[in-house]
């Protein structure tokens, strides 16, 4: 009751204010410098072409005072831009926002052009009693013929935690005939338990159709080994050298000088004949090898028979370190055999500098092509029953959309350069390129418009056809700078000898497609039968709402 009170009270109370006196005078200097006055809100710009023209830059990761620098020259000077550094960061973190919402519906309608682009995109989602996501599992067409032509050694890792909801991102990853790395899947997970790795090998499991890889390569978190026995009984488990030996690429930095070298290094006629085989990384990587054989000496194995040696370290090279100089080489030419203590070919598919060793000492002619994989040849790629590419990157013409907007630039930037220099070419340009929108916004397009799938359409490496058309339509050309991978990522069970490695692909059955959008979002797979589950696009399941941010290692 006395709270009421002094509310009516309140109420009823009047409050008045008297001026004694007013000065019109301003009582601070005016601004007279121009940067000071573009710092007012009513000089600033809102034109939103201008603020996205910055925002695009932002976008393509560009620093901001390059950004600062370039408008500035454009405008003349810095002190007649008409925005300043932290208006730049506003919009900046404005865009950031606008990515971050809805991001639930974003990826749906991502996943979707994704399927429509390619129906063989594959997807599935863990949810919780609620609906809300849990774990995303995906991966491209692309990436799962890359599967079927490497998978026979998969490494997967959880140690990237890059995103918003500070979620696992898992990856399937493989190492193909260029020894590059090539991405077989994805995996987003919402914790890091048995229950959601063996969801995720599941997933992984019903998109290749396959009963698993030869071997799987993983971290040490205990969790993995579980759920790999679990779904993948017959895969082989072992940890993953780069947690072991953390060198790795830093050695093979060190020898980048050697990457581009194709032509023979001897006169050995096994050495011409494995070149026209091997692809051109693998062949660098057996001219090492054959190197550095040379700091090694050869000699009967007294205690064995004719065919079995005994190949020593010596003094004369420091890049080979063994914990023991020397190995017991069988080199039986007449029956084509040929094996090492050491066992690196069984580990890697490789020859160790030991073998090498004998093939130099007994002037063999020709290596049995059953220890010529086909996986490290440039014929490694396989006929699969579906298009391998995610998305249609050319026109009819055959010429892709990055050709087109590289030639569109060249011309452009020229037209830009002339049409600013006066006013009657800026207001003529500005109207030819009114009218040139309007008739371009009426032509039909023949390459796909939709964002992208984020994929570069196989394992990034042109084939030596497409660079060559490239090369007749450009002048430039692009190099690529990939690291190769070094000891990491293929170990085969020992004693293996045949001249391709695969796990057997069962031929996908026809999937019957309803409009453009077919994906899982079930839970864990119904079917283990290896073969691919028919789909259907229902998102009703699916609540909208944003993810729940945890520990990874938390049990739910």
């Amino acid at each position: 009751m006395k709270l009421k009170k002094i509310y009516d009270d309140a109420k009823e109370t009047v409050i008045s204010v008297r001026i004694d006196l007013l000065h019109l005078d301003h009582n601070h200097e005016f601004f007279k410098k121009d940067t000071e006055k573009n710092q007012l809100q009513c000089n600033k710009t809102h034109d939103p072409e201008y603020m996205e023209f910055i925002s695009s830059m932002q976008e393509s990761r560009i620093p901001q005072h390059c950004i600062m620098d370039y408008v500035s020259e454009m405008h003349g000077g810095p002190e007649s831009v008409p925005v300043t550094a932290q208006d730049m960061y506003n919009l900046k973190k404005a865009k950031q926002r606008e990515r971050n919402a809805n991001d639930v519906a974003k990826l749906l309608s991502f996943f979707a052009s994704c399927k429509k682009d390619n129906p063989q995109f594959f997807s599935d989602f863990q949810l919780d009693k609620e609906g809300k996501i849990l774990s995303i599992f995906w991966s491209h067409a692309s990436q799962q013929g890359d599967y079927i032509d490497f998978g026979d050694a998969v490494t997967f890792d959880t140690t990237h935690k890059t995103n918003l909801y500070e979620k696992p991102l898992g990856m399937f990853v493989g190492s193909n005939h260029h020894l590059h790395c090539t991405i077989f899947a994805f995996a987003l997970l919402g914790d890091e338990t048995v229950d959601t790795f063996e969801w995720v090998f599941n997933a992984f499991k019903t998109c290749m159709g396959t009963e698993g890889p030869r071997v799987m390569l993983t971290d040490q978190d205990p969790a993995m080994p579980v759920a790999l026995e679990r779904v993948f009984p017959h895969t082989i488990h072992r940890l993953c050298l780069w947690h072991v030996q953390n060198s790795t690429l830093d050695k093979l930095y060190g020898i980048r000088k050697d990457w581009g070298q194709k032509e023979t290094n001897t006169l050995y006629m096994f050495e011409i004949r494995v070149a026209r085989a091997y692809t051109r990384a693998v062949m660098c990587r057996f001219q090492e090898s054959l190197k550095y054989a040379t700091a090694f000496k050869i000699m009967h194995d007294e205690e064995g028979g004719a065919n079995d040696w005994v190949v020593q370290h010596t003094t004369r090279s420091n890049k080979i370190v063994w914990g023991q100089h020397q190995f017991k080489v069988t080199a039986d030419e007449d029956a084509g055999k040929y094996t090492c203590e050491c066992k690196h070919w069984e580990h890697t598919g490789l020859f160790c500098v030991h073998v090498l060793r004998a093939f130099m000492h007994l002037q063999i002619d020709r290596i049995p092509k059953e220890y010529i994989l086909q996986r490290y040849t440039t014929s490694a790629r396989q006929d699969v029953p579906f298009s391998r590419d995610d998305r249609n990157l050319k026109g009819k013409d055959g010429e892709t959309k990055s050709y087109r907007q590289k030639m569109l630039l060249k011309k452009a930037m020229k037209v830009v350069h002339h049409a600013s220099l006066s006013k009657a070419g800026n207001d003529r340009a500005l109207t030819v390129m009114d009218e040139l929108l309007e008739v371009l916004s009426r032509l039909e397009t023949d390459i796909d418009v939709e964002e992208t799938c984020g994929t570069s359409g196989g394992d990034g490496i042109q084939d030596d056809d497409e660079a060559n058309r490239d090369n007749e339509k450009d002048d430039e050309f692009d190099e690529r700078n990939n690291k190769e991978i070094q000891d990491v990522s293929i170990i085969l069970e020992q004693g293996v000898a045949n001249d391709q490695i695969h796990i057997p692909v069962r031929p996908l059955e026809e999937v019957n497609l309803h409009d453009h959008a077919i994906m899982n979002v079930s839970g864990v797979s119904e079917q283990n039968d290896n073969a691919r589950k028919k789909l259907e696009f229902a998102v009703d399941g699916i609540s909208l709402a944003r993810p729940i941010t945890q520990d990874p290692k938390e049990e739910q």
